[in-house]
C-alpha cells in the first residue's frame, strides 16, 4: 500500500534536524529503507507516493509535522473520504492549492477519492512502483 502527500519539492530535499538540533539530512532521507516517487505538479508541488511497509514511527511523525506536508487521506483507513471534506480535517493541512495542483496535472476534483487518484495514476502510466496493485 501507498500513503500519497502532496507537498513543495523543495520540502522534500529541505536539510533535516535531529532531535539534539544537529542538521544530519535531507527530508527525504525520512523514508529511507520505503520506496517513494515522486510526481511533478504545478506551482512547485509534487505528489509523493511512499510504500507504507514498516515506516519508523518516529520518521513518520518527523514527515507529517512539517507544516507543508498535505496528507492525502488513507488508502484503508479513509477510502471513501473525498478530498473536499477531508480539506475540513485540520490535521491533513489539505489546502485549494494541492487540490488545484492535482486538478491540472490529473484531473482530480473535490469530489474523488484516493481511489480516484489511484485510477488515475494507473491510466496515466505511474505504475513502475507497483500502482497497478491494489491497495
Amino acid at each position: 500500500m501507498n500513503l500519497y502527500y502532496v507537498v513543495p519539492e523543495t520540502v522534500f530535499h529541505e536539510p533535516f534536524a535531529n532531535h539534539t538540533g544537529r542538521i544530519t539530512s535531507h527530508r527525504f532521507d525520512l523514508f529511507q529503507g520505503q520506496r517513494n516517487i515522486y510526481l511533478p505538479l504545478a506551482n512547485g508541488l509534487v505528489l509523493l507516493m511512499i510504500e507504507d511497509t514498516g515506516w519508523h514511527p518516529t520518521s513518520q511523525g518527523n514527515w507529517h509535522s512539517h507544516p507543508e506536508v498535505a496528507r492525502l487521506p488513507h488508502p484503508e483507513k479513509e477510502a471513501t473520504v473525498t478530498f473536499g471534506d477531508a480539506m475540513k480535517l485540520p490535521h491533513k493541512q489539505l489546502q485549494q492549492k494541492h487540490l488545484d495542483a492535482l486538478n491540472a496535472k490529473l484531473k482530480i476534483l473535490p469530489t474523488h477519492t484516493i481511489t480516484d487518484l489511484h485510477n488515475a495514476l494507473i491510466a496515466g502510466g505511474w505504475h513502475s512502483m507497483g500502482l497497478s496493485q491494489p491497495f
